[in-house]
């Protein structure tokens, strides 16, 4: 079993933009970038990650 937590930042949705988040920094990141990361996180190519901080 892998376990992670991750921190993805101000993510482009509805909730964020009403909240005036996307707004406030005028960062917007998309939300295919966590999500990309967490669906690689999920296959054999991260076990390297293992007990790592990334």
């Amino acid at each position: 079993m892998s376990v992670f937590h991750i921190q993805p930042g101000i993510v482009d949705t509805a909730m964020n933009r009403e909240a005036g988040g996307i707004k406030a920094t005028g960062i917007e990141y998309n939300v295919s970038l966590p999500g990309g990361f967490n669906v690689w996180l999920a296959s054999p190519e991260a076990r390297f990650l293992n007990g790592k901080f990334v």
